[in-house]
């Protein structure tokens, strides 16, 4: 079951009424020492695609909290006690902002804050968007956590709660069946093979792919087949994209190994012609001669590391939505 199957059959995104008590119960994320926050709206638990929101709870004397918000709004509006922000922004100039009961105080992206303590135990609601694609990746034990109560993932795979410093692939993951469905649309590998003299050989080649594998058509006398014969290690780089916002790629380490089915080398041919030509096409013909005549081979490249990004994950783009309630979802009155 892929991933969105997976999502879909436990669907989340309806209207619902959370009770105090649902939100109190949530797993607590440790942002220092003595002042922590449950998460109740999230991509993890409700498929939430534009905001997150949660409760942070600071004890009277807790460790400040430092972050760059680089690319994200937040909004905080004080429950119980008080909300004490420090502010910096980018020539270094500070303010520090405070809040009682009922008072919000927002935070654009663009500066530097910390949350310093107050001598007084408080609360407060906090809203962030747009949220990340994946989920909360800065924090991949808490995100399996929130994954869990929806049955997604088991809690036996939690780990800890601890913050990672996030990279592209894992802000903008492209993983699994999407990863290979994204590969099967690209026309082009970037392929490096590593020379005797242990320099690197580098150019584009047409690929197919096949039941999850990569296959690469090679001339015989091609550099990378010599390469490729000698056992040397590879790798490979499939991307796209010309803007920030839809760049996407997968960069294959590994080696590669000669097919000597000849029925599968038949079926690699077909599969070339249907990508990247058609009936008719001018070229078809001495493509296929020129490559009987230099004695092309197919290899299979056999990934010891695969790592894909998709900067179209970061954030969902605004959309209309149309949906129809669940059977379950009911009347809920007081």
């Amino acid at each position: 079951m892929s991933a969105r199957e997976e999502l879909n059959s436990k669907p989340q995104r309806y209207p619902k009424v959370m009770t105090p008590d649902e939100i109190e119960a949530m797993p607590r994320l440790e942002f220092n020492k003595g002042i922590e926050t449950g998460i109740f709206i999230s991509q993890e638990r409700e498929d939430a695609r534009y905001f997150r929101q949660g409760i942070c709870y600071a004890k009277p004397d807790h460790e400040p909290v430092n972050w760059t918000q680089a690319n994200f709004d937040e909004s905080q509006c004080c429950l119980t006690g008080m909300i004490r922000l420090r502010v910096e922004d980018a020539s270094g100039r500070q303010v520090v902002l405070e809040a009682r009961p009922g008072e919000h105080i927002y935070l654009p992206a663009g500066y530097t804050y910390t949350l310093e303590a107050t001598g007084i135990e408080s609360s407060f609601l906090w809203t962030s968007g747009p949220s990340n694609g994946p989920g909360i990746v800065e924090a991949p034990g808490y995100s399996k956590q929130l994954r869990a109560l929806r049955g997604l993932v088991s809690m036996a795979l939690v780990e800890s709660n601890a913050f990672v410093e996030v990279n592209a692939s894992m802000a903008a993951p492209l993983r699994g069946k999407k990863r290979w469905a994204y590969l099967e649309r690209q026309k082009t590998i970037r392929l490096a093979t590593t020379n005797e003299d242990g320099s690197i050989y580098l150019s584009s080649l047409w690929y197919v792919v096949r039941d999850e594998t990569i296959y690469l058509p090679v001339d015989a006398a091609s550099r990378h087949g010599v390469n490729i014969e000698a056992n040397r290690n590879l790798a490979g780089l499939v991307d796209s994209g010309d803007e920030y916002a839809t760049v996407a790629g997968v960069r294959i380490l590994g080696s590669a190994a000669e097919i000597e089915d000849s029925a599968l080398f038949d079926e690699l041919q077909k599969l070339v012609f249907e990508k990247y030509f058609y009936a008719g096409h001018p070229y078809a013909e001495p493509y296929f001669q020129f490559g009987q005549t230099v004695g092309r081979k197919y290899y299979a490249l056999k990934p010891e590391k695969m790592i894909g990004w998709d900067c179209r994950e970061t954030a969902a783009p605004q959309a209309v939505e149309s949906r129809v309630l669940p059977d379950f979802v009911t009347d809920r009155r007081i």
